[in-house]
């Protein structure tokens, strides 16, 4: 018989049916903080790519305007093009016009 159809009085009174119960507790808690850790991992691995993609951008930026090019204007070229799905590549075209249905957000 479990915890649940005995009386409230005795269901407390027997250590392990306690212990099994403070068990779930902490799995639940542990799922929980292991769920949160997860969550937290994604958005800076995520804000760590928006940093990346900006350093590189800008680096792209300017050395399509310097006289003496390095060279990474062209290596961004070349790995564009390997970008498969048209929307995607849209995004990266310099003279794209912005896709159909998407707004733009400042609130971000």
């Amino acid at each position: 018989m479990t915890a649940v159809n005995k009386p409230l009085s005795e269901a407390y009174s027997d250590p392990l049916e306690l212990l099994k119960q403070r068990r779930a507790q902490i799995d639940a808690r542990i799922a929980k903080l292991g769920a949160q850790r997860r969550a937290d991992e994604r958005r800076r691995d995520t804000r760590r790519k928006i940093i990346a993609g900006a350093i590189l951008l800008d680096a792209v930026e300017h050395d399509r305007a310097s006289t003496k090019p390095s060279g990474i204007a062209q290596w961004w070229a070349a790995h564009v093009e390997r970008v498969m799905r048209p929307q995607d590549r849209a995004l990266f075209e310099a003279d794209a016009p912005p896709l159909a249905g998407a707004e733009r957000s400042d609130a971000s």
